[in-house]
């Protein structure tokens, strides 16, 4: 007896194991925000693309670090050159293995390669804001994505309970008619709406669907079943007491250090103009006796010097890169420009459009209070034979589309305040 006890006890634990294993999870807001910043394809390329700097930055600075080479030369079969001397030729010596030690150190460039430096570090801080603000509207977007599917949800859940209504009003009228109390009129009546009532949860279903995969994508995922858990936020007018444009925002303050860097490029291309001044050494053991290897047989020369180089004359092309540096600060200063007249705008619109969302909200929740109230006295009418079934089912139309309404409303003032933290933050 015990053994049997002991096996019905361990299936139904194995069952009850399974059943947990399908179920979906639940998905909350924070979880997609977490998800996102860590599966997000964009958010993760701009992560590589900070850590690159470091990189580029040495890369730079090699340029004014001694260079070391090593070479060496072997020749199995040569024919050289001979050298004249009055009626005999006599043939040039030159070594049959060389190895050779070359040394180089860039003492002046006309601060071209520390402007590129200056130039990469600005262009890093830039990176680091534009990452920062890449991190703000993830999370924006992903509250924004969030609510919508939530929004979408609960819809279809009001379109599902006006689709139930209206077959109970359908199978009331089809009652009534066959009795001889109604008419085919309210059959087709209910009909016709019951119809328009399964396209509106058509098209809830299909938002559902829409917005789960907007909000999967931004997680980073190819899809996500899982259960949203959360509540649409009701407007509030204080939220805007709080909002103002931001004019330090990551963004703008990155857009500013794009105008530093062109105008660091300025100066590269200026130094075109300079000479290019470096320190040379070369130290060379060679053989032109013979072709062994032996070291018997090696001498040595070497030599210490500086090399410059003045290209005074490069048909136009600094004065071509200078020019169009500066054209380019100039596109960038009206980049900039516009994104703050643009953010002027934005702030001006979207505060009117969360004010209408918050006027709408109140006005439809005292709708579902007027509807609910439509409803009651209907039932209560019906009871004692002063309304009809038909006045009843517009009632409840009413409702379910003052319930749907008043989702709407909050939907939009979510969308608003989207739009609205994206200027403050």
């Amino acid at each position: 007896m015990k053994i049997v006890l002991l096996l019905m006890f361990t299936i139904a634990s194995l069952n009850c194991q399974a059943q947990t294993t399908s179920s979906p999870s639940s998905l909350t807001l924070n979880v997609a925000r977490i998800e996102a910043l860590n599966s997000n394809p964009e958010f993760k390329r701009s992560k590589i693309t900070l850590e690159e700097y470091p990189f580029k930055k040495d890369s730079m600075l090699s340029a004014h670090l001694p260079k070391f080479s090593l070479s060496t030369n072997h020749y199995f079969y040569n024919r050289f050159q001979y050298i004249r001397f009055g009626a005999s030729n006599m043939p040039a010596t030159y070594p049959y293995s060389t190895l050779s030690l070359d040394a180089s150190f860039l003492l002046f460039d006309g601060f071209g390669i520390i402007s590129n430096y200056k130039s990469t570090i600005i262009e890093e801080d830039a990176s680091k804001l534009k990452h920062r603000r890449l991190q703000v509207q993830i999370e924006r977007e992903i509250e924004l994505r969030f609510y919508q599917a939530l929004a979408a949800k609960q819809l279809a859940e009001v379109a599902n309970m006006n689709i139930l209504s209206l077959q109970d009003h359908l199978k009331e009228a089809k009652n009534r008619e066959r009795i001889g109390v109604g008419t085919n009129y309210e059959v087709l009546r209910v009909e016709v709406q019951l119809e328009d009532a399964k396209s509106e949860k058509l098209a809830s279903d299909d938002q559902i669907e829409t917005s789960r995969l907007k909000l999967a994508q931004i997680m980073g995922l190819e899809n996500d079943s899982r259960i949203l858990i959360g509540e649409l936020p009701i407007p509030d007018l204080n939220f805007l007491s709080e909002i103002n444009i931001n004019k330090s925002r990551s963004d703008i303050e990155a857009q500013r250090r794009i105008i530093d860097q062109t105008r660091q490029a300025i100066i590269t291309a200026n130094s075109g103009w300079y000479p290019r001044i470096s320190l040379i050494a070369n130290n060379q053991w060679y053989n032109n006796r013979d072709r062994s290897y032996s070291t018997d047989q090696f001498d040595r020369s070497h030599a210490i010097g500086i090399n410059a180089t003045w290209n005074f004359f490069e048909g136009g092309d600094t004065n071509a890169k200078s020019a169009l540096a500066a054209l380019k600060v100039i596109e960038q200063e009206n980049i900039l420009q516009t994104m703050l007249l643009q953010n002027s705008y934005d702030l001006i619109f979207w505060k009117k459009r969360y004010k209408l969302a918050y006027s709408q909200y109140h006005a439809r929740l005292r709708s579902i209070s007027k509807a609910e109230e439509s409803v009651r006295l209907a039932k209560v009418g019906i009871r004692n034979g002063t309304r009809t079934n038909s006045e009843l089912l517009d009632a409840e139309l009413d409702l379910f589309r003052a319930r749907a309404n008043l989702i709407k409303s909050k939907l939009d003032a979510i969308e608003a305040s989207f739009n609205l933290k994206l200027l403050k933050e």
